[in-house]
C-alpha cells in the first residue's frame, strides 16, 4: 500500500460525479463530494474503439462513474448511473432497451431475438442490396397484397374487361413468393 495511498481520506480511486461539459469525446465532471470540483478533461470509455468503433456520450447533467487517479490529475468515466431523476427505461435483464432525448426506441430482446424501433423520425437503411426475406407489413399489420410485374388483376367494367397481367411497375422494388 502507497503512502498516497494510506493518506488519502476516501481511500479509493473510484468516484461518482455530474457531467459538466463534453468537448471532443472528452468529459469534464463535477463531483459533489469533493465542494464541487471539477475534474481535469477526462476520457470516456467506449465499448470499441478499434476496427469495431463504437460512439456513445453521456449527456451534461448526467450522473457518471469515475476513476481518478490519485491526484486528481488523470482518469476516465467508466460509464452513466441510474438515480432517482434518471431511472432504467427497463428492469428486464433479457433486454437492451435504448431511449434518447428524441423519444426513439430500439430494444433488442436476447430471448426471442426480435427487435423494435419506435418513434424514428425516419430510418434510412443504406446498401447497394437489400434483402427483405420475411412477411412484410408495410403501413403496418393487416395492409393488402401488393401486385407485381406478371401478376393479373381484374378490370371488372369498360371495354378492357377480364384478366389483364401486370407489365410495368417499380425498377427499385422486386418481390419473391
Amino acid at each position: 500500500m502507497t503512502e498516497r495511498f494510506r493518506n488519502n481520506e476516501k481511500n479509493s480511486p473510484y468516484r461518482r460525479g455530474t457531467v459538466k461539459e463534453i468537448n471532443e469525446g472528452r468529459i469534464r465532471v463535477t463531483f459533489s463530494d469533493e465542494d464541487e470540483t471539477d475534474s481535469f478533461w477526462l476520457n470516456a470509455n467506449q465499448s470499441g474503439t478499434g476496427a469495431n468503433k463504437s460512439w456513445s456520450m453521456p449527456n451534461v447533467g448526467e450522473q457518471v462513474n469515475c476513476l481518478i487517479d490519485w491526484d486528481g490529475e488523470d482518469g476516465c468515466v467508466l460509464g452513466s448511473c441510474w438515480n432517482k431523476e434518471d431511472s432504467a427505461p427497463s428492469d428486464d435483464p433479457g433486454v437492451e432497451h435504448i431511449v434518447d432525448e428524441s423519444g426513439l426506441e430500439i430494444i433488442r430482446d436476447r430471448k426471442s431475438g426480435n427487435i423494435t424501433i419506435r418513434n424514428a423520425a425516419s430510418v434510412r437503411v443504406e446498401g447497394n442490396d437489400l434483402v427483405v426475406s420475411a412477411e412484410t407489413h408495410l403501413g403496418g399489420d393487416g395492409g393488402k397484397a401488393v401486385a407485381r410485374i406478371g401478376d393479373h388483376v381484374l378490370v371488372s367494367s369498360g371495354s378492357s374487361a377480364g384478366l389483364w397481367p401486370i407489365v410495368e411497375g417499380s425498377s427499385k422494388v422486386f418481390a419473391v413468393d
